[in-house]
């Protein structure tokens, strides 16, 4: 009985120190891999000896350590010889837990397909491919990047594993914002749409009462005008110019809808052409106003003809309408190039 007791407590003292020797072998083996040291001196039958680590491989080691991308290495069988502690952080394992498992035990289901057959083919070329990795209670975009590289052991397979959670949600917001976007011009258009109808409708159905207001008015004047009191007459003119600029107005609102909604692009358009058929139209007013017109050679522009002809129709009005008295009024139109179109 005593010798059974003493062989149990040697067995417990044993374990003892074969548990203190695997807990300084395992420090040793994490102090390597974070490269906190560069050196072991190991006892043997011959004495001490030193084994060190080469300066370039430490740099190389704490770089894929403390890099932010989760970097693997795999063997031909797909099994996880090495991985950071950025990957180890990503599957949500510690690094003792991911060494020694197939890397697809982390893909997706969805996903797993994808890698097995890049897989297959990544040993002769680099290769890459988004794959979705099983996180902590969460499913990871990630981005692999697999190169084979040729060790002392053998062929490897070294894998850079990117984050894509913040891409992709920033993609899928940018997708959100298209669609807004594309409904918000849909129902834009459809305003716009209606807006042209509103304005063509009211236009045809305003022009023709005011039509007749200015023809009767005109007509009273003219038929009328000596049994009009020159109060009358003075409140008919009145009533004719109204409706004049009310129909002018109409018009204007009727025109300024169709060029908000006109479609065509621009095009190459000779400003002159169109400024000397503006000045044709003006010719009457131009006349009595006795203005002088002076036009300096324009090159061609890509723009809308209809929209800069009511440019320049709105100015050239203006400028005939309000003068001042005395003064003989000119126009001069000229271009000045600015820029090179980019």
């Amino acid at each position: 009985m005593e010798n059974q007791r003493r062989s149990y407590d040697q067995l417990l003292n044993e374990l003892s120190e074969t548990k203190a020797k695997l807990e300084e072998a395992n420090d040793t083996i994490e102090a390597i891999r974070t490269g906190q040291i560069d050196g072991l001196v190991v006892e043997s039958g011959d004495g001490h000896q030193l084994y060190t680590l080469q300066s370039a491989d430490i740099t190389y080691r704490v770089f894929i350590e403390q890099m932010s991308e989760g970097a693997v290495t795999l063997n031909k069988e797909g099994i996880i010889l090495y991985c950071n502690q950025q990957f180890s952080n990503i599957v949500g394992a510690p690094v003792s837990d991911v060494i020694g498992f197939p890397f697809e035990k982390y893909v997706t289901q969805s996903t797993r397909s994808q890698f097995l057959e890049i897989f297959t083919t990544c040993w002769e070329t680099n290769c890459k491919t988004e794959v979705v990795i099983t996180g902590v209670q969460k499913e990871i975009p990630v981005l692999l990047s697999l190169t084979a590289i040729q060790l002392a052991d053998g062929l490897s397979l070294s894998m850079i594993v990117t984050d894509l959670t913040i891409l992709k949600r920033n993609e899928q917001k940018l997708q959100e914002n298209y669609r807004e976007l594309e409904s918000t011009n849909h129902a834009l258009e459809i305003s716009n749409n209606d807006l042209q109808q509103f304005a063509s409708v009211a236009s045809h159905d305003l022009q023709e009462p005011l039509r007749k207001i200015q023809l009767f008015s005109e007509r009273l004047q003219t038929r009328a005008v000596s049994e009009l009191s020159p109060e009358s007459s003075k409140y008919l003119t009145k009533i004719a110019g109204s409706a004049r600029r009310m129909k002018d107005l109409v018009l204007d609102i009727l025109n300024y809808s169709k060029l908000s909604n006109n479609e065509n692009s621009f095009q190459r358009t000779d400003v002159n052409l169109l400024l000397q058929e503006l000045i044709d139209d003006f010719e009457v007013s131009i006349g009595e106003k006795e203005v002088i017109v002076t036009i300096d050679p324009i090159p061609e522009i890509e723009l809308n003809a209809g929209q800069i002809r009511q440019v320049f129709q709105n100015i050239i009005s203006n400028a005939v309408k309000f003068t001042r008295p005395g003064i003989t009024p000119k126009i001069h139109i000229t271009a000045t190039r600015v820029a090179e179109k980019s």
